[in-house]
Formats: C-alpha cells, structure tokens, sequence
C-alpha cells in the first residue's frame, strides 16, 4: 500500500514464505482480497484463487517445504537409529 516500501515487501515476502505459516496465511489473505487486488492493479478479468501472484506462489512453497520436512524427519530418524550417532 506505501509506495516507498514496495520493493522492499517484495522482496521480504520471498524470504518469509520459507515458513509455511506464513506461507498458508499470506494464501488465505491474498485470496480473500483478490477483488481489491484486481481493482488496484486496474485489471478487467478479476484474478483467479490459485493464480501465481495470489495464492500459487504460497502453494508451491508449502508443497516444497512438507517434501522437505519429511525427507528431514527420516534423515532424523536414521541417524537416531544408527550406532555411530
């Protein structure tokens, strides 16, 4: 919403969805402010729910980080069972 600060949220939007409660909020938020967002951004078509600009770049991210917390949770639990660790 502040012009001079835009850039910077961009950026800093990237670098927070790293942590997926901020990534499925930021979804859910954007989705339901879409209308406005179209409004704004003076389209004719409103955006779609999963476009990537409202809530597909939060999916991705979500989808990306439960592959790798879960390869995480067995490299945990190999190391756990091995006699070395």
């Amino acid at each position: 919403m502040i012009k001079s600060t835009k850039d910077a949220a961009l950026i800093l939007r990237w670098i927070f969805r790293i942590f997926p409660s901020f990534a499925f909020g930021s979804g859910i938020i954007r989705i339901s402010a879409r209308q406005i967002m179209t409004r704004s951004d003076n389209q004719t078509t409103p955006y779609e729910p999963f476009d990537f600009d409202i809530a597909g770049a939060d999916l991705m991210l979500l989808g990306l980080s439960s592959i790798f917390y879960f390869l995480l949770v067995f490299l945990i639990e190999k190391l756990n069972n091995s006699h070395k660790f």
